[in-house]
């Protein structure tokens, strides 16, 4: 039985990586000339990471088409403490995803991405 679960996992897989390769989505962009995009960001922790991971992503592919996307990404809520500066609102937990959060914010700052954090929440944060 275990072999067989193990055979069906193997084959399973394999069609999924097939499929990946073929997908494009260069028909959607037929056309458009200009990305422009805003991100409504609200999620703290690891949420906040792999929510920054996929825009990260979407930019790059983007790119691979020839595009010049402007980005603004617009942080609120449990995403503040993440991107504020000093570790002092974030859990001794956390701070090692804030220190990634970071590195991410990092690299939006290289590609010229504009940053805005919602001013009630960093109040509130005081």
């Amino acid at each position: 039985m275990k072999k067989l679960i193990l055979v069906l996992v193997i084959l399973f897989g394999a069609t999924l990586n097939v499929q990946a390769a073929d997908l494009k989505n260069d028909a959607a962009l037929t056309g458009v000339t200009n990305t422009n995009a805003v991100f409504d960001i609200s999620p703290g922790g690891k949420r906040l990471l792999g929510q920054l991971n996929v825009i990260y992503k979407t930019y790059e592919q983007l790119v691979d088409f020839g595009h010049k996307p402007k980005f603004v990404l617009a942080f609120r809520g449990g995403a503040t403490p993440f991107v504020t500066s000093g570790d002092r609102y974030v859990d001794s937990k956390d701070l090692r995803i804030k220190k990634l959060v970071q590195k991410k914010i990092e690299e939006f700052n290289k590609i010229g991405a504009s940053m805005e954090l919602c001013s009630i929440a960093a109040d509130a944060k005081k």
